[in-house]
């Protein structure tokens, strides 16, 4: 993802009152995908309505996880050259375009 998708997606995640959290968005994009569905067939809370906070809490600690391993893996492909286009051509760190 390019820096500029990045500001992107954030500026989408403030167009409403408040910035959803990973946790929420990580939700939503399941029951957008679930067709708001559970495992048996019942129809899934909304986050802000009914979702009980320790299944909130959960879904925040998983986001949180996923998020802090992307980083972690994208800062250990390549040096900084090698993430930017603008700097193609001047990598010195032997790992080349691996993005």
């Amino acid at each position: 993802m390019f820096l500029s998708d990045m500001r992107d997606s954030a500026r989408q995640r403030r167009e409403g009152e408040r910035m959803k959290t990973l946790g929420q968005l990580g939700y939503e994009a399941y029951g957008d995908h679930a067709k708001w569905q559970a495992f048996d067939g019942r129809p899934m809370p909304r986050w802000d309505d009914a979702l009980r906070p320790d299944i909130k809490e959960k879904w925040e600690v998983a986001a949180r996880e996923i998020a802090t391993q992307a980083i972690a893996d994208f800062l250990a492909t390549a040096c900084f050259q090698c993430r930017n286009p603008e700097y193609a051509g001047l990598c010195k760190c032997g790992k080349g375009k691996k993005l």
